[in-house]
């Protein structure tokens, strides 16, 4: 777990970070996008393994999985929008999943908000 000042580094909204996650339509993308991709990695035998290299007893449960991935999603997008406002008129190209931009769920409708 993450101690509240690391957070904060990567959630730059904590307000709209957790409304972004309330609607419909997030929901549909968690079943859709964040679901299906927690069974491929559980499939592939990769849920015992953190992005950190950390090795687990068993495999990550989806509720850990979930939050790793929208905290990613959400640190990545940040990162992002504070080079854009830092660089007015700059070119920001980011190489990413295809899981991480569907449907504006991931970093490109969180860079919006």
């Amino acid at each position: 777990a993450l101690h509240r000042e690391q957070i904060q580094k990567y959630i730059i909204d904590p307000s709209g970070f957790a409304e972004f996650a309330k609607t419909r339509y997030y929901k549909t993308y968690v079943d859709y996008v964040i679901s299906p991709s927690y069974d491929l990695h559980k499939e592939l035998g990769i849920l015992r393994t953190t992005i950190t290299g950390q090795r687990l007893e068993e495999d990550m449960p989806f509720t850990r999985f979930f939050s790793g991935r929208i905290l990613w999603d959400e640190g990545m997008a940040s990162n992002a929008y504070k080079w854009s406002m830092s660089n007015p008129g700059g070119l920001i190209i980011g190489l990413v999943g295809a899981d991480h931009v569907k449907f504006e769920g991931g970093i490109t409708g969180r860079y919006k908000r």
